[in-house]
């Protein structure tokens, strides 16, 4: 015999977390916005130069005067010398964003409202 609160808890268990909802609604765009993104100069020039740089030392004496952190340019070294494609670097681009993203909603003090207005912003969904 099923009581009304074992029941609950079951359906409470079966149903999709919002934040988890989000992400999942936050993946699919992204997942269609980089297949149709053309490259700006800024990415593609950060792209050359670590596809170009023969080591490491060679690609930190390249990006002394681009004005974008190291780090970045450190992980396109490993992509382009893996001998992955362009498009590696938008996915790379979209998991780190979608992990930023769930610590924003996991951890911020905004109301639902405001999370999902500013998961489908500007700057998350486009920058």
């Amino acid at each position: 015999m099923n009581d009304t609160g074992s029941l609950f808890r079951q359906l409470k268990d079966q149903v999709i977390h919002p934040r988890t909802l989000l992400i999942i609604i936050f993946i699919l765009i992204s997942s269609i916005l980089i297949l149709h993104h053309e490259p700006y100069e800024d990415e593609a020039q950060a792209w050359m130069i670590a596809r170009s740089s023969p080591d490491i030392p060679a690609l930190v004496g390249f990006i002394g005067n681009e004005g974008t952190p190291a780090l970045w340019h450190l992980i396109l070294f490993g992509l382009s010398h893996s001998g992955l494609p362009y498009l590696s670097m938008a996915v790379v681009h979209s998991l780190i964003i979608t992990g930023a993203l769930f610590l924003f909603l996991r951890y911020s003090p905004f109301s639902s409202l405001h999370k999902v207005f500013f998961s489908f912003g500007y700057f998350i969904l486009y920058e």
